[in-house]
């Protein structure tokens, strides 16, 4: 299986500017040779059946977005009982996932999203 992230993102968030961080990391994700799939929908159930359904084909997820987004995206991988690497680009209004985790939450130092294993934060697996 080639390697493709999944970039799941709230094209709400942060006025819109969510949406081009989205497109602007697929681009840094084909420049190291990385395969992606652009994730959004309007609406939880939607949002959190995409993901479910687009999970076997990927190799990590990036979440962009805020607590909201990042919850949507966590319901997604819990329902799923999904053993995936995640990475967050935190935008939108509340973002306390990222200030208790100390990450960046400007859009161009957020595109050096490191990739964890989910339930393990300490096994950092790539930095982009």
């Amino acid at each position: 299986m080639a390697t493709t992230y999944g970039i799941f993102y709230n094209g709400q968030a942060d006025n819109g500017q969510a949406a081009t961080v989205a497109h602007q990391t697929a681009q840094a994700l084909s420049n190291h040779g990385i395969e992606s799939q652009l994730l959004t929908t309007p609406g939880i159930p939607r949002a959190i059946a995409l993901i479910k359904q687009t999970l076997p084909q990927l190799s990590a997820l990036i979440v962009i977005g805020g607590d909201g987004t990042l919850n949507v995206a966590m319901t997604a991988l819990i329902q799923a009982e999904a053993h995936i690497r995640i990475g967050v680009i935190p935008m939108g209004t509340v973002n306390n996932f990222a200030t208790r985790y100390q990450l960046p939450t400007d859009p161009p130092s957020g595109h050096r999203t490191n990739l964890y294993s989910a339930g393990n934060p300490s096994s950092r697996h790539a930095s982009l």
